[in-house]
């Protein structure tokens, strides 16, 4: 069994895929009116459903998230590109798990973080 994929609520649905593909460089996929709601993603990796829910508060507590990861390489630039947006910061940039992370809002205030190594990689690096 896979996960097809993982959906998040979406204040304006406009406003979250700008974000999904304008920020974080994601392809809109499909899109549709009735009910408003979008795929995002890549043909080949993650699709991430974005639902609009005009009355979604996403300011109670949570600890879930979305993470994408990236190379140590491109992570400071993801860090500045972060910084430099009107996004809030929840944590980070810090060390965590042998690698880096930043933790941040989208519009809709979904969490969304940005971390190097790829979970997969921390987790193969592990004895059993």
């Amino acid at each position: 069994m896979n996960i097809d994929h993982v959906a998040v609520n979406a204040v304006s649905l406009e406003k979250e895929i700008q974000f999904f593909v304008g920020f974080l460089g994601l392809q809109l996929l499909q899109k549709w009116e009735s009910p408003r709601q979008a795929y995002v993603g890549s043909k080949e990796g993650v699709v991430i459903g974005l639902i609009e829910n005009p009355d979604y508060d996403g300011s109670a507590f949570t600890m879930a998230h979305l993470a994408f990861s990236v190379s140590e390489a491109e992570f400071d630039d993801w860090v500045k590109k972060i910084n430099e947006s009107d996004l809030p910061v929840i944590a980070g940039p810090k060390e965590q798990r042998g690698g880096r992370t930043i933790l941040f809002h989208t519009p809709s205030k979904n969490i969304v973080e940005v971390c190097c190594p790829e979970a997969r990689k921390t987790i193969e690096q592990q004895a059993y």
